[in-house]
């Protein structure tokens, strides 16, 4: 009883550390709305809410998000429930339903692409789209198979290109269900954390194959991340290599502690000293800004960063107060408390 108390009290000195912005006002500029997508708890459905508090989009009972994505004033997200299937809302409205496993998502130019397992334990990329004669019916078509080999869990979309990396001991990519080997790299790829493409660039974070240390290639060179940093994604900003995760340290007693970091054009930022057990693990941007989603391990508990510091995040009321220990029901939570899983910046119709 003792320990869960202060594991509960470490987590809300936590909560508070991240609810301390210090910007009023820390949404995007331009007439744009930052979301976020938090998980489904004991009598609080999965939901999207706005940096103001308001209610986007409400889950069923049982279904969780995903994935968030935007792309101008539109968002999407891959909605899943517990006993395996799945669906994709445009703006709340459902544009596609699967019984198959999707493992990734991704959107381009009002174009959604998936990565789906069929029944019989084959996984294929999809392109989805909406019919120009029918407005409101939308198709998705197979692809191409993918290989075994194939890393899909962080796939990307340029230009209507889906680019994988290749699992195995030389190093090498997949273009549309093409390899394309990499040269310029020593090892191939055990596992890759994120991969994406900008200006002629490609930034590719992985664990080294035979080494197993964790690296990134950025602007043709190989870079080795610094000791101790755990990554957990990575994505090009404005011409520039984010690269998210956890920087471990020893605090006595050989324990181990994580601290949410990152690294931005190889330069590491340890986002707060007092986050241990916090991982930085998602990111988007607009225009100039970028906002980084941080979580603690669990998923308990979470905060946004923009632009290196922490912002405010809103109350919401729900039936009932979560994390505040001995609260009477009907008071408010911070959005921090419900444990976001997703964050996207969504634009206003004009």
């Amino acid at each position: 009883m003792k320990k869960s108390l202060l594991l509960f009290a470490i987590a809300m000195l936590a909560l508070i550390s991240c609810t301390k912005g210090d910007e009023p006002s820390p949404g995007p500029a331009g007439g744009a709305s930052l979301y976020m997508a938090v998980r489904e708890l004991t009598g609080v459905p999965a939901s999207i809410y706005d940096l103001q508090g308001n209610t986007i989009y409400t889950c069923d009972k049982g279904e969780s998000i995903q994935s968030l994505v935007a792309e101008g004033s539109d968002w999407y997200a891959l909605i899943t429930r517990a006993e395996g299937t799945y669906r994709v809302v445009k703006n709340g409205e459902k544009i596609y339903a699967s019984d198959g496993k999707i493992w990734c998502f991704a959107v381009e130019h009002g174009v959604f692409y998936l990565v789906q397992e069929d029944d019989k334990g084959s996984v294929w990329a999809c392109k989805g789209w909406e019919s120009q004669q029918d407005k409101g019916s939308w198709y998705c078509q197979p692809l191409f198979e993918v290989n075994k080999d194939r890393l899909y869990n962080t796939f990307m979309v340029h230009d209507g290109s889906i680019t994988m990396a290749i699992h195995g001991a030389t190093a090498g990519i997949s273009i549309n269900g093409a390899d394309c080997p990499l040269s310029e790299l020593d090892h191939g790829f055990n596992w890759v954390y994120g991969i994406d493409f900008y200006a002629g660039y490609w930034l590719i974070t992985y664990e080294d194959f035979e080494t197993r240390k964790n690296m990134y290639w950025w602007k043709d060179v190989n870079y080795e991340c610094p000791q101790h940093f755990q990554p957990t994604a990575s994505r090009i900003v404005n011409g520039h290599a984010f690269i998210l995760g956890q920087k471990t340290t020893a605090q006595g007693e050989g324990r181990i502690y994580g601290l949410p970091a990152v690294l931005i054009d190889g330069i590491e930022t340890v986002l707060s000293d007092d986050l241990q057990g916090f991982e930085a693990k998602g990111l988007t941007s607009y225009g100039v800004d970028t906002y980084i989603l941080v979580s603690h391990s669990t998923g308990s508990i979470s905060c946004v960063y923009k632009n290196l510091h922490a912002i405010r995040l809103p109350d919401i009321k729900l039936p009932y107060s979560v994390g505040h220990y001995g609260q009477n029901y009907s008071e408010k939570t911070n959005l921090g408390a419900l444990g976001i899983t997703a964050i996207a910046v969504v634009e206003r119709p004009k």
